[in-house]
């Protein structure tokens, strides 16, 4: 089917009955050729001390793997998760299960609102199976340039 969408994201803490309605109708829609979901577990810009601030009561670590596992038996495909938790995340989860990894710098860049990040390197070392790189390569004076130096690390 033309247009249809290869890729989609969700928010793991939108809880498991909106994440099984989101893989039930996919599937009955597309049957075996429907997009791959992911579901954002926590974002890169928080850390323990903002998710206590929020009335989030686990510390970080354990809520990235409870929302993984929430995820996982939702029928959902994977996790958006930092280059920190990767490890933890793969862990509890089934090996087919996908990890999407944004918070990619090089060691020189900035941070931004950033507070877990890696290297492409190291994230794909941790078990990412794929990463996302945005103000890496759009904030930089040559965003061409930048590519390349993140494809050289």
């Amino acid at each position: 089917m033309q247009g249809q969408p290869r890729k989609m994201q969700v928010h793991a803490s939108g809880g498991r009955a909106m994440m099984e309605a989101v893989a039930k109708e996919l599937t009955d829609k597309f049957g075996e050729g429907k997009p791959t979901v992911v579901a954002v577990t926590v974002l890169t810009s928080l850390d323990t001390r903002a998710l206590f601030e929020m009335g989030w009561e686990q510390p970080l670590d354990e809520q990235v793997q409870r929302l993984a596992l929430l995820a996982q038996d939702s029928g959902i495909d994977g996790v958006v998760c930092s280059p920190r938790e990767i490890q933890l995340v793969r862990k509890v989860v089934e090996p087919r299960f996908k990890i999407v990894t944004p918070g990619i710098r090089l060691p020189a860049q900035s941070l931004n609102d950033q507070q877990r990040i890696a290297t492409p390197r190291e994230a794909f070392a941790a078990g990412a199976d794929y990463i996302v790189v945005g103000r890496a390569v759009t904030h930089d004076r040559d965003p061409r340039m930048a590519t390349q130096r993140l494809l050289d690390y």
